[in-house]
This record gives structure tokens, C-alpha cells and sequence, in this order.
């Protein structure tokens, strides 16, 4: 808009003053950029948190890049730098690169910062490849790579684990002349602890002094870290006190590492009077120091300390969470103190913290070992009613529980229930169920139960891989499985196992798995001639190749078992493992079966690697391991997560080729990475291709692309797809629905959005809470509350239950409309539902409180808010910093400005603008002008609201030349004055007696593109009246009648007392009759003097 209005205006004197002042600081700061390594990244010149701080959201950014690049004088590179930091700052690194490529083919000037930008970009997307290859064309192109250059290169290299190289990396960045800063030690040092060559890292710091930087908290943080990672605590013990000897403070973060790994290693006294210690010192330990020291005690015994320490911890006002919790009830629940841990549950719930699963499966192990098992079922129910999943451990429990109540049946149903909750029994959930129908004599159903073991493709994976180690495989069959399938096999007739039952039951009395796992390996290997082994690993063999036949080029269904992503690999929790199995797979003969593989892929997607799939995958190809039409889909899908729709098409035309058959699943994935790129033309084109081929779409590929169509606010065009999709044989379910719901909420239209509801009714499709939430929280925004209220009274007869965003719409609703006992009533309400209100919810009522200076009750809030544990937010801030300069509470808001700033919530420019305004109300103008300065310092850019407070508190206290300079400073930071900036202005220098001047900079406005409103005339008419100059004033006010604008009742009052001053008795009736026709009332003094 602001380019629009200037290019129109591009003859005045204003528009030709502001642009060549633009160009002119544009080309200044243009020829600052230069190849050589002088500035550092840490400069002004490209402070990420800097510049553009208005763009909230994606579109606006990009339509500022594409205003960018057709601006004529061009933006300079520094320019471009800060709105690519935008997009870093928004998690788009993908975007960043796409743009730079746009740069380089427009040819806008780069340089070192924007590669260095890219540089981070790409080892944010795990390019690395990418990043190396920029680097190179950094020094191609003349730049000299600097230290932020080399650290982020670095910081990548480290983040991917390639330490090796980045070590590589640092050597060459002193040999080049680059020298490494203390960012570029601590990451390196970071790297190498976390590989474990804490050394190395230890040897860094003196090479960190002879390069003439001090080591800081950080540095050593690092390093102790890791010595306690790998447990010399003796070492980091030793680190601590040469940090005390040095002066630098110590920080909790590294008192609590050097305590957790005291007290894993059993050493809690020492533990103990290191936490004295941080106390001593005045470093308050936080709640994961307190826990570790918690568990630590729990474990050891000594639950007076430990009960101690929770009550240490609630008196310090640090909240418990569910972990201190579990920590105690877990270790009470071991040392069969059932009651103690069940009063900590109630003390839990009594404390608003919500048990988790580990919760539920401590209580429930209680429970059994005790032998209340209808309690333990009972908390199970408790459990999945209170929308806590259940895991493995959790049934497990459940199963012993049922067994050593000889209620094996039970065991079995829950070894059922297991499957239907989409969980994977591991071999302790079977070798428990097992030995409780050994115990029951019933020997068939054991058997029964081994077979089904071992045909489980997860569990046969822990069997069988000769590439594995066998110890830490076959830990996870208990020797009671082995001896129960020995016995039967005995009891058919074998009758020369007995040594081998002997030595299976000696491993049985190991205290340790790993160490039960590495006996029983040895067993089996030196029994190899048995016929039970022999019998076990032909069953082995025969089972892998039946798996490996099965797969085909049959397009089949994504959706079956086979491929079921979260299945398969269950116990694959870090990604090493992952790639380590994915080595052990590739190496295996037989080979697995690429279903195998899937499964495998399918873990690497649910930790959120799509890269490495891609590479995996390339890997595949390389080798020839067969692929079918599952693992291309999931490359498709890795392609759409990574933003490489090209890569995603180029597959897909691949899958042809080789002769297979896309299916819906394949299909679908792709729409979904075009929809996601909001790409929704080409979403309905594949949509229209896919039906023309013949393969038919279901309900998840309608729903996709509604949801995209809706996005892009072509509803009408997503509502037509339902009946395409009942035409099609697919009935809408409550997504489909609540897609387009949504959609027509956003759009503002609630009546359809009402209309569909009644619609989903009538179908018998019960509508979420999400679907309510949208409808409610777009009548709140359009003002209808009763009809918003009416909802949510429906929602509750339904039996549909609020969510917190529900409550926070309706309490935000209630509190702008001044419904303040509604608003407290739903907050009553939704606490006593055990909905535990956030940030957002109590942010909501302060702030309305706050505005119609409801103060008391404000502060009221935010005490409840700190009593809930629950830390304010910048909005929370900002509203209670509000309130109290509005109560002439000036050193109260400054003290909570200071308070928000050390809780580590960042001011933002609202709030130093809030605290600006209070200080001009106090007179404190000086203070104010700090403040702007303060702004200044944080990076935050001033806007024109901050410049009109503080130029008004100058006007205020007659301090025009300071309100002058800062007007003159605003036009020279390109922050444009408004017609309110002018009022005030123009109102100081009339009140200081400069209505020569007042009134040139009044004839000044349309020269600079501001149109006077009806105050600034009335300001105007004011100061030529106060120094008598009525006939200018009657002049102004005439002109102001022809341009349009409608005098209010102080035009007229200030201009009848003007003329009465002045004598002219007649003019001053004759604007007093004016007024009057035109329904104003003069005040009684004016009537008077008239009169």
C-alpha cells in the first residue's frame, strides 16, 4: 500500500524527499557490503530477530519477497538477508532455499550472510550435501567464509553426528586464518561429548585460552555434561570447583547433571551435599533437580528424605509434575508400600497433575503384587476413561497380575485387548501368559501361545538374525518359554532333554536379562544336534521364506497389516538402532522381504526423518533389494515431508515404469504434499488423473483435498466433493464434515456451518469437539454470544465434552461483552471439570479486566494463574503492565517488566510501548525516552504508536524540541507519521505559543500525504483563536466545511468562544443557531457568554 501511495504521489515534494532519502541510506547501505571477513554475523546488520518484525504469517512474507524483487531502485542484500531471516524464524528453511535459488536466477547481489543463511537452511533440512556444496561456492565466488560461516557449517556436521568432520572442518577454519570464537569451541565441544570423546572436548579449552577467549558457563556445562554422561563425576566434580576458582557462576543445568549421575550411580550422599551445596550458593534447583534427588531416595530406601524433599520443593513454590510423582509411587510400589503410593496418587489428583502411563502401570503393578487385582482392573478403566492410552507395560502388568491369580482366560482377553489397541505384544507379554498356563497344567495352550510368538514378524526379528548379538536378541524370550516348549516336546515322547530343562531352569535364577539372554545363546548354540533346536530353527527358516513369497506387485491395500506404520520395530526407541538394524538387514541371507523393510522405513518416519529415508531408499536401489508399491509410497511421502514435490512427481512416474500400479494410497499421499504446499489447481488436476485411471479415491483422499480446497476458501467447491464422494459409495464421517465446517467458519459464513451440523445430525454422525470449537469460536468473533452460549449448552446435553479451547473462546467472548460472572462462572466450571485452564484462558480475562479497568480482579487472575503453576506469556505481561499505569502504578509496572524479563519472556514492542505511555502520564518523558532506546537495544523496531506516545509525553511536560527531534528521528527510522503524530504535534506547538509554525506544518499535510480529520482542524482553529487570530480562524473553519468534514461540538464551542473574546457578538449567535440545527449542545458557560 505504502509503494502504491507513493508512486502516485511520486511529483510531490514529500514522495521525491522520502525516496531519495531512501535511496540514498539504500545505497549507503549497499556499499558497506564488501567480500572481506571484517564484520561478524553477530552484527546489527544481520540480527535475525530484526527488521520486518510486523509479518506474521506466511503469504505476507512472501508477497513482501515478490514486492522486493520488482522494487526499482533494488533492495539491498542486507534487506533481502533480514527477511530470509523471517522465514528462519517461521521454521521454513525449505522456502529460504527456493527463494535464494529465485535470487540467483534474478541476479540480486548476494553476499557472505545470505550464503551463510542457506548454509543453515539446508543443515536445518539435513542436506548436508547442499551445504558443503554452498560452502565451495562461497570462496568460488570471491567471498571469504567467516567464523559464523564455518560455526553453522559446523553445527550441522555436529547435529547429523559427522563429529569426525567436523572436527576436519575446524582445522581447516585455522589453517585458512579464520579463528574459531567461544560459539565455535562450545559447538564443537558439544559434538565430541556427545560421541563420548569428552577428551578431546577437555583438550579444546586450552587451545580456547592460547586463542585468547575465556571459557564460559556454557563451555563448561558441555563438558561436564558429557563427563557425566559417560560417569566421571569424579571429573566433573573437578571441572565445578575450577569453575568456582575462576569466578564464573555455576548454573542449575550443571549442578543437576552432575547430581543425576551421582545419584544413577548409587552415590547419594554425595548427591545430597552437592545439592546442599547449590542451595549454600543461592542457585535455586529446579524441579528436574529435585526429581533426580527424589528418585534417588525413593530408590535407595529412604522415603523420609524423599517425602522431605517434596515438601522442601512445594514450600519453594517449584510444582511437582507427574514425574516427581512417579518417581515416588514407582519406588513405593517396588518396596510394597501399596498405601503410601496410593496416597500419592490422591495427593496427585487433589494437585491438578493428571497421572500419566507410567502413572497407571506403577499402581496397577502394585495392585497385583498385592493380589487386588479387580483394583487393578479397576484403575485400568480408570485409565483409558481418563484418555491415558494404555502401552505394552501397562497389559503386561495386567496379564501377570491375572496370572498369579490363576485366571490365565483373563490374561488371554487382555493379550487380545493388546491387538485391538494396535499394540505389539513383546516376549515378555507372551512368555508371562505363557508360564501362567504352564502353572495351570494347561500345556496345549502354551504351546499354542509359543507358535503365535515366533510367527510374529517383530518378534522373530529378536530371534534370528545370525548378524545380531545373540545375548541382547534372545534376552527378550524368557527361559521359561524355552523350558515350557522343552517340557512338551518331553511329554510328546522326547525323553533326552533333561539336561537341557536342568540347565535352562540354573539360567531361570540369573538376576539380570542380559545376562539370563547371553547364558540361554550359549545353551542353544552348544545343544545345536537337539532336536528342539533343530525343530526351532527349520520352524525359523520355513516361517522367513513363507514371509518373503508373499510379496508382489499386486497393488493390493496400504492400509492392511503389512504395512501398518505403527507396528513393526516397536522397540526401536533411538535412531541408531534404527540404522543399525537397517545394516544388519541389508547384510542378512535370506534376506528380508521388503515388507520388512517398510516397517522399517515406517520407524524412521515416525521419528521425523524423512532424509533418511531418501537416502535409505537410494541405498535399497543400489543394492537391488526388491521394492514394491508400499516402499514407493512412503519415498513419496518422505519427498512431500522434505518439500520436494518434483522429487514426489518424478517418483511417481517411476512406480509406472516399473511395471507397478499406483494405488489410492499412493495417489493420496501426493495430493496431501500438494495440498500442504498449498498448491490446490495441481490437487485437483492428480484428483481428476487418478479417477480417469481408474483407480477409484476413498474417503481419506476426499477428505484431503477438501480440506485444501477449503483452505484456499473454495468452499463451495469442496461441498460439491461430498456428493461426488456418497456418488462414489463413501458415506462422510465426522473429518469430512469437520473439514468443511471449518472452512466455512473461516470464511465467516456460520450459518452453513450451523446448517451442516443440523445436516450431520440427521445422518446420525456424531459432530467432535473440534467441530464445535470452530463454529463457537467464529460466533464469538462475530459478536453472537447468546448464539455461541446456545452451543455449548448443546454440546453438554450431547454428552460432547468442552476442551480447553472451547472454554478459552467462551471466556474471551464473555469478557469483551462485560459479561464478568459468566466469564469467572466458565472458568469455575472448567476447573471443576478437571480441564485445567492455560495461559490463553486466563491471558483473555486479565486483559478484558484490565480494559475496563477491573483491575483488582486482574490481579487477582494472575496470582491464580502463578498458584496454578502456570507461567504468564508476553500477552499476560503486557495487560498486567497496562493496568497498572492506568492506576498511576508506575514503579509496580516496572518491576513487572523487569520480573517478565528475568522469567525469560521476551518484551515485546507492545509492552515497551505500554510502559512508555505510563511514564508520559507520570511526566516521566526522560524515562520513556529510555525505554525507546531500550526497544532499540533488544532489536525490537519502534512503530508509529511508540513515537506518538513519547512525542505526546514531550508535548505534554512543553519539552517541543525533544517532540520535534523525535519527530524528525521517526522520519529518518522510515516510520510514517499519521494524522494523530501531526495532531500532536501541531497541538504542542499551538499550546506553546508557535502557531506560525503549527500552522505551516498544518499546510504541510497533503504536501506528505496525511489527510487532517476533524481534530486537526479543530486544533488548528483553537490556536489561531488563542492569540485572537479570528478572522484565520473563521477562514480554516469554512474550509473545513468544503473539503467535507463536519465540525463536532468543540469546533464550534472553541470557535464561539473565540468570537466572543474578539467581540464579534453576532458571529457567535450565528454559530451558536448552527450548532443547535446541527444537534450539538453548547455547554451552560458558552450559553451564557452568548446569551
Amino acid at each position: 500500500m505504502l509503494a502504491k501511495v507513493l508512486r502516485s504521489e511520486s511529483a510531490t515534494a514529500s514522495a521525491r524527499l522520502i525516496s531519495t532519502r531512501l535511496i540514498h541510506l539504500r545505497s549507503a547501505k549497499t556499499s558497506t557490503v564488501s567480500k572481506s571477513p571484517g564484520t561478524s554475523f553477530e552484527g546489527e546488520e544481520l540480527k535475525l530477530t530484526s527488521g520486518f518484525h510486523y509479518l506474521k504469517c506466511l503469504d505476507d512474507a512472501i508477497d513482501l519477497f515478490d514486492e522486493m524483487v520488482r522494487s526499482r531502485p533494488l533492495y539491498s542484500a542486507i534487506d533481502f538477508c533480514k527477511l530470509m531471516g523471517v522465514f528462519v524464524r517461521m521454521n521454513r528453511p525449505d522456502v529460504v532455499i527456493s527463494l535464494h535459488k529465485m535470487m540467483e536466477l534474478r541476479l540480486i547481489p548476494l553476499n557472505i550472510y545470505s550464503f551463510t543463511i542457506l548454509i543453515k537452511c539446508f543443515c536445518d533440512c539435513h542436506m548436508l550435501s547442499f551445504a558443503l556444496s554452498t560452502f565451495g561456492k562461497i570462496t568460488k565466488l570471491g567471498f571469504q567464509p567467516n567464523v559464523v560461516t564455518f560455526s553453522t557449517l559446523l553445527h550441522g556436521l555436529c547435529l547429523d553426528d559427522r563429529i569426525s568432520e567436523a572436527v576436519a572442518l575446524f582445522d581447516h577454519m585455522v589453517e585458512t586464518g579464520c579463528p574459531p570464537d567461544v560459539v565455535t569451541f562450545n559447538t564443537l565441544m558439544n559434538g565430541l561429548c556427545r560421541e563420548g570423546r569428552v577428551l578431546e572436548a577437555v583438550g579444546l579449552i586450552d587451545q580456547m585460552v592460547e586463542n585468547g577467549h575465556q571459557p564460559n558457563v556454557v563451555t563448561y556445562g558441555t563438558i561436564v555434561n558429557g563427563l557425566c554422561k559417560m560417569g566421571d563425576t569424579v571429573s566433573a566434580l573437578h571441572l565445578l570447583r575450577k569453575m568456582d576458582e575462576s569466578h564464573l557462576q555455576v548454573n542449575v543445568v550443571i549442578y543437576s547433571a552432575i547430581i543425576d549421575r551421582l545419584c544413577k550411580d548409587g552415590h547419594h550422599n554425595h548427591a545430597q551435599n552437592l545439592f546442599s551445596e547449590m542451595l549454600e550458593k543461592g542457585i535455586f534447583p529446579n524441579v528436574y533437580t529435585y526429581n533426580c534427588m527424589i528418585d534417588a531416595f525413593s530408590r535407595s530406601g529412604r522415603w523420609s528424605d524423599a517425602k522431605q524433599l517434596l515438601r522442601d520443593m512445594i514450600e519453594r513454590q517449584i510444582n511437582p509434575n507427574v514425574v516427581t510423582f512417579n518417581a515416588l509411587i514407582n519406588a513405593f510400589v517396588k518396596e510394597g508400600k501399596v498405601s503410601e503410593a496410593e496416597e500419592l496418587y490422591h495427593e496427585m489428583l487433589r494437585r491438578d497433575i493428571f497421572p500419566d502411563t507410567i502413572t497407571y502401570s506403577s499402581l496397577i503393578d502394585g495392585f497385583c503384587k498385592h493380589s487386588r487385582l479387580d483394583d487393578a482392573k479397576h484403575m485400568f478403566d480408570l485409565m483409558v476413561s481418563k484418555g491415558c492410552s494404555p502401552d505394552v507395560v501397562t497389559l503386561t502388568t495386567l496379564i501377570d497380575g491375572c496370572c498369579k491369580a490363576k485366571r490365565v482366560d483373563d490374561g488371554m482377553e487382555l493379550l487380545h485387548e493388546m491387538s485391538r489397541r494396535g499394540l505389539v505384544p513383546d516376549t515378555v507379554s507372551y512368555s508371562t501368559l505363557i508360564h501362567g498356563f504352564c502353572q495351570v497344567g494347561d500345556l496345549n495352550t502354551a504351546q499354542d501361545l509359543y507358535e503365535e510368538m515366533i510367527r510374529s514378524p517383530e518378534l522373530l526379528h529378536e530371534m534370528d538374525n545370525p548378524h545380531d548379538r545373540t545375548g541382547f536378541r534372545i534376552v527378550r524370550i524368557e527361559p521359561v518359554v524355552i523350558l515350557c516348549f522343552i517340557l512338551k516336546l518331553h511329554v510328546l515322547g522326547f525323553t533326552h532333554f533333561i539336561t537341557l530343562t536342568q540347565r535352562v531352569r540354573k539360567i531361570d535364577k540369573e538376576k539380570t536379562k542380559v545376562r539370563r539372554g547371553k547364558m540361554l545363546a550359549k545353551v542353544l548354540r552348544s545343544e545345536s544336534a537337539t532336536a528342539s533346536t533343530r525343530l526351532i530353527s527349520t520352524r525359523l527358516i520355513h516361517l522367513r521364506s513363507a514371509k518373503t513369497s508373499t510379496v508382489s506387485k499386486s497393488p493390493g491395500t496400504f492400509g492392511g497389516e503389512e504395512l501398518k506404520l505403527t507396528s513393526g520395530f516397536h522397540y526401536l526407541k533411538s535412531f541408531d538402532d534404527a540404522i543399525d538394524m537397517f545394516d544388519d538387514m541389508v547384510r542378512s541371507r535370506p534376506l528380508y522381504s521388503v515388507i520388512d523393510f517398510c516397517k522399517l522405513m515406517g520407524v524412521f518416519v515416525r521419528m521425523n526423518r524423512p532424509d533418511v529415508v531418501i537416502s535409505l531408499h537410494k541405498m535399497m536401489e543400489l543394492r537391488l533389494i526388491p521394492l514394491n508399491i508400499f516402499s514407493f509410497t512412503i519415498l513419496i511421502k518422505c519427498f512431500c515431508d522434505c518439500h520436494k514435490l518434483s522429487f514426489a512427481f518424478s517418483t511417481l512416474g517411476k512406480i509406472t515404469k516399473l511395471g507397478f500400479q499406483p494405488n489410492v494410497v499412493s495417489f493420496s499421499t501426493l495430493l496431501h504434499g500438494l495440498c500442504l504446499e498449498d498448491r490446490i489447481s495441481e490437487a485437483v488436476a492428480l484428483f481428476d488423473h487418478m479417477v480417469e485411471t481408474g483407480c477409484p479415491p476413498d474417503v481419506v483422499t476426499f477428505t484431503t483435498l477438501m480440506n485444501g480446497l477449503c483452505r484456499e476458501g473454495r468452499v463451495l467447491e469442496a461441498l460439491a466433493l461430498v456428493d461426488r464422494m456418497v456418488e462414489n459409495g463413501h458415506q462422510p464421517n465426522e473429518v469430512t464434515y469437520g473439514t468443511i465446517v471449518n472452512g466455512m467458519c473461516k470464511m465467516g459464513d456460520t450459518d452453513s456451518a450451523l446448517h451442516l451440523l443440523r445436516k450431520m445430525d440427521e445422518s446420525h454422525i456424531k459432530a467432535n469437539v473440534v467441530i464445535y470449537n470452530a463454529i463457537i469460536d467464529r460466533l464469538c468473533k462475530d459478536g453472537h454470544h447468546n448464539h455461541a452460549q446456545n452451543l455449548f449448552s448443546e454440546m453438554l446435553e450431547k454428552g460432547i465434552f468442552p476442551n480447553v479451547l472451547t472454554y478459552s473462546c467462551m471466556i474471551d467472548a464473555f469478557s469483551r461483552s462485560g459479561r464478568w460472572s459468566d466469564a469467572e462462572q466458565l472458568l469455575r466450571d472448567m476447573i471443576e471439570r478437571q480441564i485445567n485452564p492455560n495461559v490463553v484462558t486466563f491471558s483473555a480475562l486479565i486483559n478484558a479486566f484490565v480494559k475496563e479497568g477491573k483491575f483488582f480482579e486482574a490481579h487477582k487472575l494472575y496470582r491464580e494463574m502463578l498458584l496454578r503453576g502456570i507461567f504468564p506469556n508476553t500477552i499476560t505481561y503486557n495487560s498486567m503492565i497496562d493496568g497498572f499505569c492506568k492506576h498511576d502504578r508506575l514503579d509496580d509496572a516496572k518491576r513487572m517488566f523487569i520480573l517478565m524479563a528475568s522469567e525469560g519472556c521476551s518484551p515485546d514492542v507492545v509492552t515497551l510501548t505500554t510502559l512508555i505511555d505510563g511514564c508520559c502520564r507520570a511526566k516521566r518523558a526522560d524515562d520513556g525516552m529510555k525505554l525507546l532506546h531500550e526497544m532499540s537495544r533488544r532489536g525490537l523496531v519502534a512503530d508509529t504508536v511508540t513515537y506518538n506516545t513519547l512525542i505526546h509525553g514531550f508535548c505534554q511536560v512543553g519539552n517541543l524540541n525533544a517532540a520535534q527531534d523525535l519527530f524528525q528521528e521517526m522520519i529518518s527510522q522510515v516510520v510514517y507519521p499519521d494524522t494523530v503524530t501531526y495532531n500532536i504535534i501541531i497541538h504542542g506547538m499551538c499550546k506553546g505559543g508557535l502557531v506560525d509554525e503549527a500552522w505551516d506544518l498544518f499546510c504541510s499535510l497533503p504536501i506528505d500525504g496525511v489527510e487532517p480529520d476533524v481534530q486537526t482542524y479543530t486544533i488548528m482553529i483553537s490556536g489561531f483563536c488563542g492569540i485572537s487570530a479570528v478572522s484565520e480562524a473563521n477562514a480554516l473553519f469554512r474550509k473545513m466545511k468544503d473539503n467535507g468534514h463536519v465540525p463536532n461540538a468543540c469546533t464550534y464551542i472553541i470557535l464561539i468562544r473565540g468570537c466572543l473574546r474578539a467581540g464579534e457578538i453576532a458571529a457567535s449567535a450565528e454559530l451558536m443557531t448552527e450548532m443547535r440545527s446541527n444537534g450539538f449542545r453548547g455547554d451552560a458557560f458558552t450559553m451564557k457568554m452568548v446569551c
